[in-house]
């Protein structure tokens, strides 16, 4: 059977400690700091044009002028897209450049070299919808795509022609 001492330096041991540790707990030292987390998410497509220059054409030329341009797009791999071209900004029954008079030139864009099929937006804008969209599926680099001009008569009109097409990516 224990004493009354024992017992006693026992309890008093045990609610010091206890006490102790509690003490130790209520007034414990903490350290802060910030985790910086980022991370870059590239965009889904690039794209990007050069001009198209018919150059200097003479009126009494007698054949259609021809140029090129061309679209640059990067698109993540596997990611199926379709670019289009708007009819542009004088468009009256066909894409059109006009000059500092009012005066037009009719021109055409088309996909290929044998200029057969043309570029527009069918299905898409719908402001050009006698042309459709070039289908296409991303690679994850650059992929070029050459627009054929070409100009629907000889020029007969003086002047600098100009026109804006708006290039979209579908995806």
């Amino acid at each position: 059977m224990p004493s009354f001492t024992s017992t006693f330096y026992r309890y008093t041991l045990i609610t010091l400690c206890s006490l102790c540790c509690h003490a130790l707990t209520a007034h414990a030292l903490t350290a802060k700091n910030n985790l910086a987390v980022s991370v870059v998410v590239p965009a889904k497509v690039q794209l990007s044009t050069t001009p198209m220059n018919f150059g200097v054409i003479a009126t009494t030329q007698t054949t259609r002028a021809r140029a090129t341009a061309t679209i640059t797009v990067n698109m993540v791999a596997t990611q199926v897209y379709q670019i289009t071209l708007d009819a542009g900004m004088n468009k009256l029954s066909a894409r059109r450049m006009r000059n500092a008079a009012g005066n037009t030139i009719a021109y055409d864009l088309y996909q290929d070299a044998a200029y057969t099929r043309l570029w527009g937006d069918a299905n898409y804008g719908n402001t050009l919808p006698a042309g459709s969209a070039l289908n296409a599926t991303g690679t994850g680099q650059n992929q070029v795509f050459t627009v054929y001009g070409q100009l629907q008569n000889p020029p007969t009109q003086v002047g600098s022609f100009t026109d804006t097409v708006t290039v979209t990516v579908n995806y």
